[in-house]
């Protein structure tokens, strides 16, 4: 089966934060942090082979772009989340986060995290709009519900700071930007499949 995405250029994409932690069986989305594009794919297990297509802007023709990985890790805020310097590690706010079952989080290097581990983009929904952060260390503080702390966060990243809210609500969803997002061009058609 095939899902659809439309994007259009200067057109925010409207994602809901997901409110149950359990995964159905195929999220797609797309994501936008300041002017960078991705989609990505969730799948509960067994995850199997999925492929992205696009039809380019006017086209009329389908082309292959890739393999894409049902992996995109997923989950929302646990605690509000405040408006707070940018380009700097925040050592005294932290946040916590619910992440879908099945999916950890490790700590990393500060080299780790230069080289774009840990970064997470978390939605606001008042903005319609994703700022991206990046944490170093990621404390699993509740098993039964998937809670995480992170700390040692730098915000506004790439672009993002016009994003962040004063507070973000608990609640708001989160995506891990990791290698199972796909960089994608605004105002082209995607599908899944």
């Amino acid at each position: 089966s095939q899902a659809s995405v439309k994007m259009n250029v200067g057109v925010k994409i409207e994602n809901k934060p997901k409110t149950d932690y359990a995964l159905p069986t195929k999220i797609i989305k797309t994501i936008s942090i300041g002017n960078e594009k991705y989609i990505g794919l969730s799948t509960k297990p067994p995850y199997g082979t999925y492929h992205l297509y696009k039809q380019a802007q006017g086209a009329t023709t389908t082309q292959y772009v890739g393999s894409i990985k049902p992996q995109m890790i997923i989950g929302t805020t646990a605690t509000d989340f405040y408006n707070r310097p940018t380009n700097i590690i925040d050592t005294d706010h932290d946040i916590w986060i619910f992440l879908a079952f099945g999916y950890s989080l490790s700590s990393k290097s500060a080299t780790d995290i230069d080289l774009g581990y840990n970064h997470l983009a978390i939605f606001n929904a008042s903005l319609n709009s994703y700022e991206l952060i990046s944490f170093e260390v990621a404390t699993l503080v509740d098993a039964s519900t998937n809670k995480y702390q992170l700390s040692r966060i730098k915000r506004g990243l790439r672009g993002s700071a016009s994003a962040m809210g004063n507070p973000i609500s608990t609640g708001a969803e989160i995506v891990i930007v990791d290698n199972a997002l796909v960089p994608i061009i605004a105002g082209d058609i995607y599908s899944v499949s």
